[in-house]
């Protein structure tokens, strides 16, 4: 297994999305929602990956606050 980590894009919404719905956590993830955190806190989400397929994510938020 070899895995990488790279910063989140926002073509990864469908991949991260997906696996959010096998865990019963994408309740309110939105591509709307996806697309504006991104924005806001680019450099605090991340995917890991295997190959070219998405096998986990973390997003650090921060609401300027």
């Amino acid at each position: 297994m070899n895995i990488s980590i790279r910063e989140t894009k926002e073509d990864d919404f469908s991949e991260i999305s997906a696996l959010l719905e096998q865990s019963k956590m994408n309740a309110y993830f939105t591509e709307n929602k996806f697309i504006n955190m991104l924005s806001k806190n680019r450099r605090c989400c991340y995917v890991a990956t295997e190959g070219d397929k998405i096998v986990g994510s973390i997003f650090g938020v921060n609401d300027g606050a």
